[in-house]
């Protein structure tokens, strides 16, 4: 299991931020090398299920997600199927005089076919979120 811990600032006031952060729909149009594939199963309130294939350390893992939006506090997501079902990853939103500080925390759990196919790194997962990060917000 890879503990995550980033913190970024972006000169975003923070309700944009977390709206570029949380609109799942575009994820595959605006970072399409780290989304191939996304399609919401469910949307109900501030909790959507949503089937993806992410691409992370240089390798596509194919999960079901579970995401619980708290406007415009934080998004937390819960891997519930799929390679890494039981991983957990948080992102928090702070105002900080206009611009923003995102912490995302969390714990991911790495299959074992992707251990022995290829090492993944807490360096290279922490660096691809902090690069979907920065295209979804555009800093």
């Amino acid at each position: 299991m890879i503990h995550l811990y980033i913190e970024i600032t972006v000169k975003e006031p923070r309700s944009n931020t977390f709206e570029k952060l949380t609109n799942f729909e575009n994820f595959q149009i605006q970072v399409p090398e780290f989304y191939p594939h996304l399609k919401i199963k469910s949307k109900r309130g501030n909790v959507s299920v949503i089937e993806q294939h992410m691409v992370l350390g240089k390798n596509e893992f194919v999960m079901m997600t579970k995401h619980i939006v708290n406007h415009p506090k934080f998004h937390e997501v819960y891997v519930i199927g799929g390679d890494c079902k039981g991983s957990h990853i948080k992102e928090e939103f702070v105002e900080n005089n206009g611009s923003t500080k995102i912490i995302v925390t969390g714990k991911f759990k790495t299959p074992r076919k992707f251990l022995i196919k290829k090492a993944i790194s807490q360096k290279d997962l922490e660096d691809d979120i902090e690069s979907i990060i920065k295209k979804l917000v555009g800093s």
